[in-house]
């Protein structure tokens, strides 16, 4: 008998507290995102271009890592830690 009441209160006790847990995390309100639009469109296919390859190491490798190190704004966020948020990402 004292085994089964001793059961009872921390059943309910669990319970209880799953409540106050449960209700405590579901005060905010879920906004689902915006959906994502369609693109099942058709596209005309890619033409083919000529790539210079002395150009395009010349662009990545120099020109590239040059304006990213000019870039005041971006050296700042670095500095203080603050990470710009990705563009075109969705939930």
């Amino acid at each position: 008998m004292k085994i089964q009441s001793l059961y009872r209160n921390s059943c309910s006790i669990l319970v209880a507290f799953s409540a106050i847990i449960f209700v405590g995390c579901s005060t905010g309100k879920f906004v689902p995102p915006e959906p994502i639009p369609d693109d099942r469109q058709p596209i005309p296919s890619p033409q083919e271009t000529d790539i210079s390859i002395v150009g395009d190491v010349i662009e990545k490798q120099f020109s590239y890592q040059i304006k990213q190190s000019l870039d005041f704004s971006r050296q700042l966020r670095n500095v203080f830690g603050k990470r710009k948020q990705a563009m075109n990402v969705d939930a």
